[in-house]
């Protein structure tokens, strides 16, 4: 989840790969390697690993020769529904180009950001209801406070203040 602690995703992570590498559950994954923080390598110019950011971890999983890879990705997924529900992870596979395989994506235009939540919630509900759709999310993340200072640069040199002294002390309030 954004915000969380760099510790909180390495245990996620860290229990991923206890189910992955449980061979009674899993026979058919040969290795797994998992980035944390990273993004993780662009290895085929038809991967784009997710931005890099603390909260997040990419996981590339090998399957050994003639799996049902289909069913390694749903047997992952169920697995994360039902013991990490509060972990947005997309169990997929690999595709080249520019979207997934099977994958659809909306764009949602406008200038309030609230109403685009809004819609967006909206539009979610609506897909998780269609039968067939087994993910449904979205890109936003958590909302960062933005401030917006008119300075006075007059009164601002008066008192012995630059602008870059001001948006530091802004930065680290």
């Amino acid at each position: 989840s954004p915000g969380s602690p760099p510790e909180e995703t390495l245990r996620t992570v860290q229990d991923l790969s206890d189910f992955l590498n449980d061979p009674e559950r899993n026979p058919d994954v040969a290795s797994h390697v998992a980035y944390i923080g990273s993004g993780g390598p662009r290895f085929i110019l038809g991967l784009n690993p997710p931005i890099a950011a603390t909260h997040r971890a990419f996981v590339v999983v090998n399957t050994k020769a003639g799996a049902d890879i289909t069913n390694i990705v749903e047997r992952v997924r169920q697995h994360i529904e039902t013991t990490m529900p509060n972990v947005d992870a997309r169990p997929k596979l690999f595709s080249l180009g520019e979207t997934d395989a099977g994958m659809a994506a909306l764009k949602i235009t406008g200038d309030d950001a609230s109403k685009l939540r809004e819609y967006g919630e909206t539009l979610k509900g609506a897909l998780r209801r269609v039968p067939g759709i087994v993910e449904v999310h979205h890109d936003w993340e958590a909302i960062i406070p933005r401030l917006k200072a008119n300075m006075d640069d007059a009164r601002m040199l008066a008192a012995g203040l630059t602008h870059d002294k001001i948006a530091r002390t802004i930065e680290s309030a």
